[in-house]
């Protein structure tokens, strides 16, 4: 079974993601992390990375990561999420393949990896992503 850290540069590219938010701030937090500027520098990065996760070249993701780095992570990010991206900047570094990941990750490492998924799925998402709560939509309206 594939876990969750092996599987981001997979989910990742298949969530809908956009930038989102302009929170301001360039600064590093108390853990270290770099407090991105802008949510929206955030989501741009996280989204240039599942795009070099979709083809599967190391190399690029590992560019992509570093500039994920650059961006930081947004300031209202839980804990949980912000261990979840410093666990991913560490396995695409030191790691080569995502059957590396998937033999060398920890339980604890793989649920801060789905905290950070959630934490991006909830900050970065396409709000026309979402289903459609009115159950009706553009095709279900009369044609003039």
């Amino acid at each position: 079974m594939r876990t969750t850290a092996a599987a981001l540069l997979i989910a990742l590219s298949l969530t809908g993601l956009a930038a989102c938010g302009d929170d301001e701030g360039d600064a590093t937090g108390a853990d270290g992390r770099k407090v991105a500027a802008s949510t929206d520098d955030f989501c741009a990065a996280i989204t240039d990375f599942a795009s070099a996760a979709k083809n599967d070249d190391w190399s690029a993701l590992r560019q992509a990561a570093d500039r994920l780095e650059d961006a930081g992570l947004p300031k209202d990010a839980p804990d949980d999420a912000g261990d979840g991206y410093d666990v991913i900047l560490e396995v695409v570094r030191t790691y080569d393949s995502n059957d590396e990941v998937e033999k060398n990750i920890t339980d604890a490492q793989d649920d801060h990896v789905e905290a950070l998924l959630t934490y991006t799925d909830d900050t970065c998402a396409q709000p026309s992503m979402a289903p459609n709560e009115g159950g009706s939509g553009p095709s279900d309206e009369p044609s003039s």
